[in-house]
């Protein structure tokens, strides 16, 4: 157990999201556990393309045997876990952040919207039934609409029938009672998952902005039963319902929970490719822009080259490339197409291609997914 937590806990999060014992690695002092960090291989959608990611949970250090490097040495022996398996990069998220930073994994910030519990003035979604999600009918239902809703959203997890199938065995994070389908004609276009303050995620099919409003009503209403006056809700930057909530006078808190680490910036790159090609394809520039670019950040170099060819991804740079020097933060929200704004030393026209490569886009990460 740590601090209370029972076995089962263990065994259930970690069956939950697939993988053996084996990727537990352990800090072993004269024969006994003296640290322990549970890795795990995420897939993470990305504009289109699909990117492994590191990520890690269950992190600890006993008491008598902190400060004395172990849980380094975890964080560490865990990037050689992650090239074997293809991850570009590592995500982790904690509030130690100290101790992650030190080993360069950075804070990449998102957003929680916060507000009163009015469901009065939530307007209502004209034609959509909300009801409770049933487990045992609506999980393939659910699962379609989140695929269809996050399909361009980088950083969202791809989540398998075994994840969606497990999920609700260890996550702690929500109530099934707040867990809210909106049907129209029988079909289910849109959820919403929350607890008894916050809305952790809500997904519809594209055409159906005004479930959201309905679902959005209904967890309102269940709140204020309970006595809850404000919450929390999770959305991309630019979904539509926004529009709603600053109506309602929500105020934005940043989370700076997430951190990030580039592990292999080829491997992500390379990732990247098949997208890169399409993006160059469908570019309506008049003149493409082209040429070669090499990106580099926490110690890796690597070279975009664009032209009549296409697009190709290499660690060879040839001459005339032009650098570009990023810090790992601005090159996940280059590569994301987050609205952050990223300042690039570089000229115009190496600046038009990185435009092209790396589009505007609306990253999410679900806190929901958190492991």
């Amino acid at each position: 157990e740590r601090g209370g937590t029972p076995i089962e806990y263990y065994e259930s999060h970690y069956d939950g999201l697939g993988g053996g014992w084996e990727n537990s690695r352990v800090a072993l002092v004269d024969g006994r556990v003296a640290a322990h960090a549970r890795l795990y291989k995420r897939s993470l959608r990305w504009g289109g393309a699909t990117v492994q990611c590191g990520a890690m949970a269950d992190v600890y250090t006993r008491p008598e045997d902190r400060r004395k490097g172990y849980g380094r040495d975890l964080l560490r022996d865990s990037l050689g876990r992650y090239h074997e398996w293809g991850c570009g990069f590592s995500l982790i998220i904690s509030g130690v952040v100290e101790f992650y930073a030190a080993e360069h994994w950075e804070r990449w910030p998102t957003y929680r919207f916060d507000l009163a519990v009015q469901p009065e003035r939530v307007p209502e979604g004209s034609d959509y039934r909300v009801r409770r999600f049933d487990r045992s009918a609506d999980l393939d239902a659910v699962a379609a609409v989140y695929d269809d809703y996050n399909r361009d959203s980088p950083m969202t997890l791809v989540r398998d029938a075994a994840y969606w199938s497990k999920h609700f065995s260890w996550c702690r994070k929500e109530r099934e009672e707040a867990f809210y389908v909106a049907e129209l004609d029988g079909a289910i276009v849109g959820y919403m998952r929350a607890d008894t303050n916050t809305i952790w995620e809500t997904g519809y099919v594209a055409g159906h902005e005004m479930a959201a409003l309905s679902l959005l009503g209904a967890e309102m209403r269940l709140m204020r039963s309970r006595g809850t006056k404000r919450c929390g809700v999770y959305l991309p930057c630019h979904e539509p319902l926004l529009y709603i909530l600053r109506t309602l006078r929500c105020t934005t808190t940043l989370v700076e929970t997430n951190l990030l680490r580039i592990v292999d910036l080829e491997q992500m790159l390379q990732a990247l490719a098949p997208g890169f090609a399409k993006q160059f394809a469908a570019c309506d520039h008049p003149t493409p822009p082209s040429g070669a670019v090499s990106l580099t950040s926490c110690g890796q170099t690597v070279c975009i080259t664009a032209g009549a060819d296409g697009v190709t991804v290499s660690h060879e740079i040839p001459e005339g490339a032009v650098d570009v020097s990023l810090p790992q933060r601005d090159l996940f929200n280059l590569m994301t197409g987050s609205d952050a704004h990223v300042h690039i030393a570089a000229p115009k026209a190496t600046r038009d291609l990185l435009e092209v490569l790396f589009p505007k886009r609306n990253p999410m990460w679900w806190p929901i997914d958190t492991v």
